[in-house]
């Protein structure tokens, strides 16, 4: 994982990190997407943290092998999104780059998943249109914003303050 720490004059540690996801669709309609449940209960797409010396794609490509146990191919950069939380209980601030890649796995295994990694809980296909309706879902608005804005790359800015995860302040870039 590529991650700089820091320590500014007020006590507060600033962490930065790169970030590869997959938006994965289930066929050509892109009705269907793939999320992964984490042990917080939030959904979200697959993928993690850079290593040293790693490309995005290679990341990417590992973190699915790793969390759900598939081989995939990346396709396209489809959105870079940036986002700032800060946690004033633990008096730190992230930053954390996302690169948004679209991939896909071959139809044959499409739900053949075996879970490798204790911060996954579970796997499933959703309809875009269920995820985009639901308020109840447990999902973030970034990656939802990613689903509304899929045929263009998108770079948006969050922030996002810890209490306040569903909500966030979004700066768009002119």
């Amino acid at each position: 994982m590529i991650k700089l720490s820091s320590r500014n004059i007020s006590g507060v540690t600033k962490n930065q990190k790169i970030v590869a996801k997959g938006l994965f669709f289930n066929d050509k309609s892109k009705k269907e997407i793939l999320l992964l449940k984490n042990k917080h209960g939030y959904w979200d797409l697959p993928g993690g943290h850079l290593e040293f010396g790693e490309t995005p794609q290679e990341c990417l490509l590992r973190e699915i092998k790793e969390e759900i146990g598939l081989r995939a191919e990346v396709l396209k950069l489809l959105a870079i999104q940036t986002v700032v939380l800060e946690d004033h209980v633990k008096l730190e601030s992230s930053h954390c780059i996302s690169l948004i890649f679209e991939c896909k796995i071959s139809p044959s295994v499409l739900n053949n998943f075996s879970f490798h990694d204790d911060e996954i809980e579970g796997c499933k296909w959703f309809a875009v249109d269920l995820i985009l309706k639901d308020r109840k879902m447990k999902i973030l608005n970034f990656t939802k914003d990613l689903l509304i804005n899929d045929k263009k790359i998108i770079a948006k800015k969050y922030f996002m303050k810890t209490g306040e995860i569903n909500s966030y302040k979004e700066i768009k870039y002119k």
